[in-house]
């Protein structure tokens, strides 16, 4: 899988594959460790490359058409929720989201949106770990 990720990405370098996270029909999250220690994810569907995102932060998120991923690295190791402020289009109230994270130190999650929201974004207020 890491080489496959790295001749998709053509850019990186995997160190090790993290985890990996079903998110509809087949389609996988899979998050990965670059050997400089920046964190990514990819989608993979029937053992082929979809998309692929890697970030210099501790944490990020991405949309693939309606779902949201959330992936990073945990503040403390023993947090096992996240809650996030996300906001819609301008005639909707933003609302709050919470994922189960996990064991470990890094975290890859992912939820629906309905699909009238189109692009969603995440408040200033970011992210609270639990």
């Amino acid at each position: 899988m890491k080489e496959k990720i790295e001749a998709a990405a053509q850019e990186i370098h995997v160190q090790d594959i993290l985890q990996s996270h079903s998110i509809d029909d087949g389609l996988e999250a899979v998050l990965f460790l670059l050997k400089d220690n920046r964190i990514g994810y990819a989608l993979v569907k029937d053992d082929e490359i979809h998309h692929v995102l890697w970030t210099d932060t501790n944490q990020t998120y991405d949309q693939y058409q309606h779902h949201v991923i959330l992936l990073g690295k945990k503040e403390d190791p023993a947090h096992t929720r996240l809650t996030a402020t996300i906001i819609r289009p301008l005639d909707q109230p933003k609302y709050y989201r919470t994922v189960e994270l996990g064991e470990g130190e890094y975290y890859l999650a992912s939820f629906e949106i309905p699909e009238e929201d189109g692009q969603v974004r995440f408040g200033e207020d970011g992210w609270r770990f639990k």
